[in-house]
């Protein structure tokens, strides 16, 4: 005689619960899709560094002549030197700007900071300013109730020295 398969009822309530299989299911789906965005944000990132990169040589070949130096403007902007303040050699005025009880003039020059301030420092104190301040790159001189400081800054690419006084 052959043996009857028995049949499942399917109304029956299964022993094991499927929410730990579904909840696995659900959470394997959640990280690949998590990771493949994780993924897509880091080649992005990667990309737009690159590009930026790129520009930004783009932009040193073409803006800086890679050392050849940049040459001084010709002609002094608006304004007005300090009275009794002598501008260092061969210099142009950049930048003037008066507000107030203060005064703002940039200039630029070829020359080194060093010499820069090696002149102000003897002009200075030749005019009776008392030096106050100094460092490599800037001095500060006193006389009476006034004040003035010259600053400088050197761009090694362009080997321009821009000093600035401010009174």
């Amino acid at each position: 005689m052959a043996e009857i398969p028995i049949r499942r009822n399917q109304n029956q309530p299964r022993t094991e619960s499927a929410w730990p299989r579904r909840l696995i299911i659900t959470a394997i789906i959640i990280l690949t899709v998590v990771n493949i965005g994780f993924v897509y944000f880091i080649y992005y990132k990667a990309k737009v560094l690159a590009e930026s990169a790129t520009d930004a040589a783009k932009n040193a070949e073409t803006f800086s002549g890679f050392g050849k130096g940049k040459d001084l403007p010709t002609a002094d902007v608006a304004g007005q030197d300090i009275d009794g303040v002598g501008r260092y050699k061969g210099s142009i005025r950049t930048k003037y700007l008066k507000e107030d009880n203060q005064t703002v003039i940039e200039y630029q020059t070829k020359d080194t900071s060093k010499l820069v301030l090696g002149y102000f420092k003897t002009q200075l104190a030749n005019a009776g300013w008392i030096l106050q301040e100094s460092d490599n790159d800037s001095v500060t001189f006193h006389k009476e109730n006034s004040f003035i400081t010259i600053a400088t800054s050197e761009n090694q690419t362009d080997k321009i020295t821009t000093y600035k006084i401010i009174y």
